[in-house]
């Protein structure tokens, strides 16, 4: 697949050989040796996202 694959929010272009497709969840891109795979999903949130809503690096 070299098409542009994604949702309104986001897209990307897998390299040759992956194949993607969406689930209820998320997105999964699976790379051609199936070793493993990538998974993307997003949230919406009705009002500025801060600090706290990160977590990760800024988070506590």
């Amino acid at each position: 697949m070299n098409a542009r694959f994604g949702r309104e929010t986001w897209s990307l272009r897998p390299p040759e050989g992956w194949r993607a497709w969406h689930d209820a969840e998320c997105a999964t891109l699976v790379a051609n040796d199936e070793i493993g795979a990538l998974q993307i999903s997003a949230a919406f949130k009705d009002s500025e996202v801060g600090d706290d809503d990160l977590g990760g690096a800024n988070g506590p």
